[in-house]
């Protein structure tokens, strides 16, 4: 942290950019600090994500939706899951196309993430960021400081950012004691495709769940073959029109050409508890 790992991952991106380049810039979603599909630095430099949920297949998603990109760079690469770092992987083996991932190594007790580890493991080049302690010398491990000023030992590899105590922000390096009044607050959702008005067969809903019945050589996901004709267009299409938030999150997929039934959660929190009970 504060090695502006984010800032050179949107320079990069810039760069590609202004060489006329398509990148796919991703995050994963469990990084709310600034936005689930944002990645923001601390230099003030800024970008919209896709923000990739633990239970997506990265590869799959590439496939669909940014088979034109000429670079893959993501950001907060150490919560990735391992299989999705594999995934990266793929990419990069049957694409032929480059993925640049921007993260840290280990978290606060010098624990190696799981999803860092398969990094190190499987990387063609490893380019290590440096940035200076406050003792000046070169900086090699995360710590977490309390209010008293001595270092955390015990605690969550990760604290969100939208969280106060007692109504004022927490830090990263804050620590919580008995008696802590703790409110979290979400971060506004910004669209995650066009809402287009598309009739769809909905076949049950309410505060937390949609299903529709899905039918055949609709595309589940907006890509350079379909835009605005597919079931995430029309599914927030008919959120949006109900006065809810136009973000679509299925629960598992169907091919094209398949019909059948597609669940998707109206929030977070049923898309986290959803995520772990369905299985493929």
């Amino acid at each position: 942290m504060g090695s502006s790992k984010s800032a050179q991952a949107l320079m990069t991106k810039f760069n590609y950019e202004e060489k006329d380049r398509t990148v796919w810039l991703i995050k994963p979603s469990v990084d709310t600090r600034d936005g689930a599909d944002t990645v923001y630095s601390r230099v003030g430099l800024s970008a919209k994500a896709q923000a990739i949920s633990p239970q997506d297949d990265i590869y799959e998603m590439f496939c669909e939706k940014c088979r034109n990109a000429d670079v893959v760079i993501s950001d907060e690469s150490q919560f990735f899951t391992e299989a999705q770092i594999d995934q990266l992987r793929r990419i990069v083996d049957e694409c032929d196309i480059p993925v640049l991932c921007f993260g840290l190594r280990t978290d606060f007790l010098t624990h190696v993430f799981p999803g860092s580890r398969r990094l190190l493991e499987i990387a063609d080049s490893i380019t290590e960021i440096k940035t200076i302690c406050r003792c000046g010398r070169k900086a090699t491990v995360n710590a977490r400081i309390g209010e008293n000023g001595q270092v955390v030992t015990s605690g969550s590899q990760r604290i969100d950012g939208g969280i106060t105590r007692g109504g004022e922000t927490l830090r990263t390096i804050d620590r919580l004691h008995a008696g802590d009044v703790v409110t979290v607050t979400l971060p506004a959702e910004s669209e995650t495709v066009e809402p287009i008005d598309i009739n769809i067969d909905v076949i049950y809903e309410d505060a937390d769940l949609l299903a529709v019945n899905k039918s055949p050589f609709l595309a589940m996901h907006p890509t350079h073959n379909h835009q605005g004709d597919t079931l995430a267009n029309a599914v927030a299409g008919h959120l949006k029109g109900e006065g809810k938030s136009a973000v679509f999150r299925c629960v598992g997929r169907l091919d094209k050409g398949t019909s059948g039934v597609v669940v998707c959660a109206l929030n977070r929190y049923a898309a986290a508890r959803l995520s772990g009970n369905i299985h493929k």
